[in-house]
């Protein structure tokens, strides 16, 4: 082939690298698609060959990958005279700038926060769409559509903006257009915890085998709406059984109405529940591990598991029975994670086992942890001897996948309870998704400045994850109660291939929109002749 009949284009600017391959190092360009950290918390990436690389003329041969990343239609006229600009994915920023706008955000965040509104809108889309450390703010704006021109470069300064003050005056601003006269329920979780809470016999048991402490947070949720409204922080280091007296601190001030508290099963005390029961508040929370609770379970272990108690849209079987005269107790069986909690039960006890085979001495106080599954004599040298109880593991094996909650609400049905209260555990998890978000740390205390400020857009990232739920329980029931599988990942990572393309002052769309994608952005009522204006207009 004649080398002026080879096609040739310019050497994309951004997000790519060359790599000398074989024995005549012929150079090779990748693109990178996508960047994020691995399992082990390193930075990682997935890239594919775009072309070769032809260094003296700093020209690229394309292949097939380089058409169809930046323009699936390209005719060989226009790739000769080709001048690309920039591509940029535009489908989320759609997607979010029209929730921001109906839900009132866009102008509340400019009303509070002026010259830093764009900075943290864009932030907070960021923390929506990845759950990558914020190190990669910078790469990931120079290939979105955002609120900002240039890339943020320091998203430290942003959080540092984002003080008391200004966090309650938006508190105040975004209750108010968000039907303020609505019931609430208040959620309390952890954001540096793994407990997932649906364990009778696992609780406390950290999967990381860190000794951290948390950071508790509140959350306020709408009852009608299912958007949080508010939310405030309290230090790990305090018993959870004591936050409970001063938990509205900041709920009165602003006047919130709750209907409701939902709470891990550390807030189970006889002084907390007689004081929700005394005052009439109403109540969720997670069982504890008592011996009247183990009752309960192990007493209607067999009927739980009846097909009529199947919870469909839980995967969960579920049944309510009395606990005592003003409270329930839903008793569930969660089929899905009985291997991973069964592993994590024998793992523990191994874990402990390796323990004492190590001690050389032990005295009564170390040796409760290890009496859960162990015989142990103690002398008073310290000296000490061990062996498994197998009747005590027997019987806390028959306890797995089952948990419990609890509830003066006794009009609610199991299926009320468990989709009020894993709203809790979604939090957590949205929460604990960005546990690299602190650039690989945990959340400190609410003494940190930069740390307040990350929260508080994790948690307007929270307000349209919440948004995008109620949206596709909605669709579910349009559907006749047919499940509809997307999540709210899939939707972002769906609409994240829509891009446009700048070719010789022109921009356009990379691709043409699917049905797939036209069938999402129906939901949220953005038509396809939505996007061409943007397009158009961008």
């Amino acid at each position: 082939m004649n080398s002026s009949s080879i096609i040739k284009v310019p050497i994309p600017q951004k997000g790519i690298t060359k790599v000398k391959s074989g024995i005549s190092q012929i150079t090779y360009v990748y693109y990178y698609t996508e960047i994020f950290r691995n399992e082990n918390g390193k930075p990682d990436n997935k890239r594919v060959s775009i072309g070769r690389y032809l260094e003296k003329e700093n020209m690229l041969i394309p292949n097939k990958n380089y058409y169809k990343i930046f323009e699936a239609d390209m005719i060989q006229d226009e790739i000769d005279s080709l001048d690309i600009s920039e591509i940029l994915r535009i489908g989320e920023f759609v997607l979010f700038d029209k929730i921001a706008n109906e839900l009132g955000l866009i102008d509340t965040i400019k009303n509070v926060f002026k010259n830093n509104a764009d900075e943290i809108l864009t932030t907070t889309m960021y923390m929506l769409c990845n759950n990558k450390a914020s190190m990669y703010l910078e790469n990931w704006c120079a290939d979105n559509y955002s609120y900002v021109s240039l890339p943020i470069t320091q998203s430290s300064r942003i959080y540092k903006e984002i003080d008391y003050n200004k966090r309650f005056d938006f508190f105040k601003q975004w209750i108010e257009i968000n039907n303020p006269d609505e019931y609430n329920a208040y959620d309390i979780t952890s954001i540096s915890s793994y407990c997932t809470n649906s364990d009778l016999t696992e609780y406390g048991y950290n999967r990381d085998g860190e000794n951290l402490a948390q950071m508790n947070l509140g959350v306020v949720f709408g009852e009608i709406s299912k958007l949080p409204k508010y939310y405030n922080c309290y230090s790990g280091s305090i018993n959870d059984k004591t936050y409970l007296p001063y938990m509205t601190e900041g709920i009165d001030e602003l006047d919130i109405k709750i209907s409701r508290f939902v709470l891990d099963r550390g807030f189970i005390s006889e002084t907390n529940i007689n004081h929700m029961l005394t005052n009439d508040l109403h109540f969720i929370i997670c069982a504890k591990e008592t011996s009247k609770v183990k009752e309960n379970v192990i007493k209607n272990i067999e009927d739980v598991k009846n097909p009529e108690n199947y919870i469909l849209e839980h995967e969960t079987y579920g049944k309510s029975y009395s606990f005592n005269d003003r409270v329930n107790i839903h008793i569930y069986f969660d089929n899905n994670k009985l291997s991973s909690i069964e592993k994590d039960f024998y793992a523990k006890i191994n874990m402990h086992e390796k323990e004492l085979s190590k001690l050389l001495f032990l005295d009564n106080k170390s040796a409760i942890k290890y009496r859960q599954y162990f015989n142990i004599v103690t002398n008073k040298d310290k000296s000490f001897t061990y062996k498994k109880d197998i009747d005590k593991i027997k019987d806390a094996h028959k306890l797995i996948g089952y948990f419990a909650c609890l509830t003066n609400e006794k009009e609610l049905t199991s299926e009320d309870v468990i989709e009020i209260y894993r709203r809790k555990d979604s939090v957590e998890k949205h929460f604990d998704n960005h546990k690299h978000f602190n650039d690989g740390k945990r959340l400190r205390t609410h003494n940190d400045l930069t740390g307040q400020g990350k929260t508080f857009i994790l948690f307007l990232s929270l307000i349209f994850k919440s948004y995008i739920d109620k949206m596709l329980e909605n669709q579910t029931k349009i559907n006749k109660n047919k499940k509809v599988t997307l999540s709210v990942d899939k939707i972002l990572l769906e609409l994240s291939k829509i891009k446009i393309i700048r070719i010789n002052k022109r921009t356009r769309l990379v691709q043409p929109i699917t049905k797939k994608q036209r069938e999402i952005l129906k939901w949220f009522k953005i038509s396809e002749e939505d996007i061409f204006k943007f397009v158009k207009n961008v």
